[in-house]
């Protein structure tokens, strides 16, 4: 049996002194609601996500059912992450660091755009951030208008993909979270307010 190859092989460093335009996807968060579905190991969640930058500069992420009952309540805060809330049923230390980390993903929580490799396949350009054995990669268009998707690997293996759909202003009208090595997906699509 051949071992398996890196996905990333293929990728080189950019042809151009491309600079890091992910600075305007960084997100100051007014208010951010989304209409979300998970499953999560067969399980199926429903209801609205809320993103909010609080007064102190923390953010909260919390997921409720369409009749207001809270599935889990999070804050990120300079790095740091916190549990308010969370239901019994998704409370286990395997599902809060999914979560902990898909969610940190979406809104860039500890990631300093301004540093990292930028390489190139195609059309395509991928920033590429390493903190331990993770390794993120941030792939955008070729003019650097529009945040196509976010991989996550581990020793060179997909974990994460996080496709983004009908980017407005600096965010996505739709996203979809999949896990490669786990069964445990979101699906997000924004709601206007």
């Amino acid at each position: 049996m051949a071992c398996a190859q890196s996905p990333y092989r293929s990728l080189q460093i950019a042809e151009k002194n491309t600079d890091y335009c992910l600075t305007h996807f960084e997100q100051h968060f007014k208010p951010l609601l989304f209409n979300t579905h998970a499953y999560i190991s067969g399980h199926h969640l429903s209801g609205l996500l809320l993103i909010k930058e609080m007064p102190d500069s923390s953010i909260r992420v919390v997921f409720s059912n369409e009749m207001g009952l809270k599935y889990f309540d999070f804050e990120y805060s300079h790095s740091k992450f916190k549990v308010i809330y969370c239901i019994h049923q998704l409370n286990r230390k395997i599902v809060l660091n999914l979560l902990r980390k898909d969610l940190g993903l979406l809104i860039g929580e500890d990631i300093d755009f301004t540093r990292g490799k930028i390489l190139q396949s195609g059309d395509e350009y991928f920033y590429s951030f390493i903190k331990g054995k993770e390794q993120t990669y941030y792939v955008t268009d070729k003019t650097c208008t529009e945040l196509k998707r976010i991989e996550q690997a581990y020793h060179n293996t997909k974990k994460v993909i996080m496709n983004f759909k009908g980017f407005t202003g600096s965010f996505a009208d739709s996203v979809y979270i999949a896990h490669q090595t786990f069964d445990f997906n979101i699906s997000l699509r924004k709601l206007e307010r």
